[in-house]
């Protein structure tokens, strides 16, 4: 017999880890560069930007906004959000 999520006790299964009672879910971290124009893009999740170089204009549907070194940035699930490069 194969076994499918439904059959499976939850902490077997991957996914969400259940602690005290609430879920917590896993967290990706990539470390991209970008030195030309990103084009608006909606994830199906919220997104942390870091500003670690450089400057640049965030891009939404709420206007543009100046970020620089050190900046944190977190942009809620299914807003569309890009940027534009300063100074290159």
């Amino acid at each position: 017999m194969v076994a499918d999520a439904r059959s499976t006790p939850a902490r077997e299964r991957p996914g969400p880890h259940r602690r005290g009672g609430s879920s917590s879910f896993p967290l990706l971290a990539r470390t991209q560069t970008f030195r030309r124009p990103v084009g608006k893009a909606a994830y199906d999740c919220a997104t942390v930007i870091v500003i670690r170089d450089g400057s640049a204009l965030l891009l939404s549907d709420f206007g543009q906004e100046p970020v620089t070194i050190g900046d944190v940035v977190l942009v809620k699930e299914n807003v569309p959000c890009g940027s534009e490069p300063e100074g290159e």
